[in-house]
């Protein structure tokens, strides 16, 4: 079944630390980012998936990319080593 025209297509990854972590990808737009959400404090933020990026990479490594591009996230987030 194809999406329509402004559906999102994602992937979804859950931790027993209550983050998930979305590839979102929306259709209509053509837009890639990914969504990171910690369920138990209520708190998200979302990092772009740029043409040079890898998205799995950024799937992956969302805290390191957020730093990366100045992107502020809840104190309580789970911190990375961001390798340059």
């Amino acid at each position: 079944m194809q999406p329509s025209l402004g559906t999102f297509m994602s992937s979804t990854g859950a931790t027993a630390t209550g983050v998930e972590v979305s590839l979102l990808w929306h259709e209509l737009s053509n837009r890639v980012f990914v969504d990171v959400s910690d369920v138990r404090a209520g708190d998200s933020f979302e990092v772009p998936v740029t043409p040079a990026d890898n998205p799995l990479d950024v799937f992956e490594h969302p805290y390191a990319y957020a730093a990366l591009r100045g992107i502020e996230y809840p104190a309580g987030a789970p911190r990375e080593p961001v390798y340059a």
